[in-house]
């Protein structure tokens, strides 16, 4: 073999495995990705900080086929990740989409100020790391259940963090997720 093709050949090798090892490391779906995915297509479209979580590992598995939607106008913004579904008695899933029963996690953010949850016998108020105040409420049941969600108020905006939280998660549990969600918030786009 020619020496000067030889460097040259062994250079596009190693780019190849370097490309394909890459490539399947960010093949790994986590729901901080698909929650980043979605929100850089919406950043520009909304005067709101759009953050979106890092931490969500006790989704991630959900995550692998799983799916994110976003939506932005000039004082909201809305990134929700969603997981797929098996129809009972079916092997395959269904094709992912945005509906209640497949939805792993949200994040909305608005110019809106939050309701005033200090009435509500099921909320308690916390700190963010920030020294934000923040309002949770854990996972509610009745005909369907409510996730378990986090509201907090900034100078300029308010947000609402959901996550899908099975019922039989400790309430202590999944306040600390959503708190160790929130904190984990990074900045998209400004």
């Amino acid at each position: 073999m020619n020496l000067q093709v030889r460097p040259l050949l062994f250079g596009i090798v190693s780019l190849l495995i370097a490309g394909s090892a890459l490539g399947a490391d960010n093949s790994k779906k986590t729901v901080g990705r698909l929650f980043e995915q979605a929100a850089v297509t919406i950043a520009r479209r909304t005067a709101v900080a759009v953050y979106v979580p890092v931490s969500l590992q006790s989704l991630d598995t959900y995550a692998q086929d799983g799916c994110s939607f976003a939506d932005a106008n000039a004082d909201r913004y809305e990134v929700a990740v969603y997981g797929r579904l098996t129809e009972y008695g079916q092997t395959e899933p269904l094709p992912c989409e945005a509906n209640q029963a497949g939805l792993l996690g949200i994040i909305i953010g608005t110019v809106q100020p939050i309701p005033d949850l200090s009435k509500d016998p099921k909320a308690r108020r916390l700190s963010l790391g920030n020294g934000a105040v923040a309002w949770f409420l854990p996972v509610s049941c009745g005909g369907s259940c409510a996730p378990a969600s986090l509201y907090w108020q900034t100078t300029k905006a308010s947000y609402v963090l959901q996550m899908k939280l099975a019922s039989s998660v400790a309430e202590t549990e999944q306040r600390e997720q959503l708190l160790r969600t929130a904190n984990s918030l990074r900045l998209i786009g400004k």
